[in-house]
């Protein structure tokens, strides 16, 4: 059985390292670039969660998280570990992905999207250490052509009419960057304008921190009485959006010219 390993400081910055490392491991056992991506997501996850809670208090440099691969055959399995206080996310109950925005908690997405994204999800504490095991078997579907970006999020802007903004963010939509749209949303609500089209064609990655900063911003437009269509949902953003039900909320458009007549009307 194939196995190795790799020890990152528990900050945010050393998170892209570990997905990386779990998205190539899949890509190395000859999965399609979807399955990859979905190994990527649920580490992305699973280490972000053990950083924003696990270790509060303690230097983040001196703690690790650890993360291992190994192959049997087609089954490729992820072992996030870490040695911050015993905690079982597994134990959690799922949110509901039917409740509308307003009912919905905050809480409980990531391990939600770990669990629909992965075959088998298996928590153990064991040696003093947290341990969450992750499965996929691969089953080398077609590639999706889909690129993992690990850069910040640059945007894009361009406005038309008095009303209509146009925004285009790309690369990574995560807690460390989701606010940079947010703010430039506000910052052209303030200057008058009513009507956002938020091209979502170059986002190569999004986590459940970022569906969450989606939908603070679907909120805050909302009170402010504007209008925001998602347009050019690449097909793994739009996968999760389904998985969490935010595709029966948000309004969307296949194009930017369909998304333009929908504000229109």
């Amino acid at each position: 059985m194939e196995r190795e390993c790799l020890r990152i400081a528990c900050v945010f910055d050393e998170i892209a390292r570990a997905c990386e490392f779990a998205q190539n491991a899949a890509l190395g056992m000859g999965s399609s670039d979807l399955e990859a991506y979905h190994c990527y997501l649920a580490v992305d996850e699973a280490c972000t969660n053990i950083v924003e809670h696990g270790r509060r208090g303690e230097s983040p440099v001196e703690a690790c998280i650890e993360v291992c691969f190994q192959q049997e055959g087609a089954r490729l399995t992820l072992i996030i570990s870490d040695d911050s206080s015993p905690f079982d996310p597994l134990a959690q109950p799922d949110p509901d992905p039917a409740s509308g925005l307003d009912g919905r908690g905050s809480g409980g997405w990531g391990i939600y999207f770990i669990k629909r994204l992965m075959d088998e999800v298996r928590y153990v504490h064991e040696d003093g250490r947290n341990h969450l095991i992750l499965s996929k078997w691969i089953r080398q579907m077609p590639d999706s052509a889909l690129s993992i970006a690990a850069t910040r999020l640059p945007i894009a802007v361009a406005t038309s009419g008095a009303k209509l903004v146009k925004i285009a963010p790309s690369g990574r939509y995560d807690a460390r960057c989701a606010n940079l749209l947010s703010d430039e949303v506000g910052r052209w609500t303030d200057a008058g304008r009513s009507q956002f089209i938020i091209d979502m064609s170059g986002v190569s990655h999004i986590s459940s921190s970022g569906l969450k900063l989606l939908v603070n911003l679907w909120q805050r437009a909302r009170e402010r009485r504007t209008r925001i269509i998602l347009a050019r949902i690449p097909t793994h953003i739009r996968e999760l959006m389904e998985v969490s039900g935010l595709d029966l909320i948000f309004s969307t458009a296949e194009t930017l010219e369909q998304a333009e007549a929908i504000l229109t009307k």
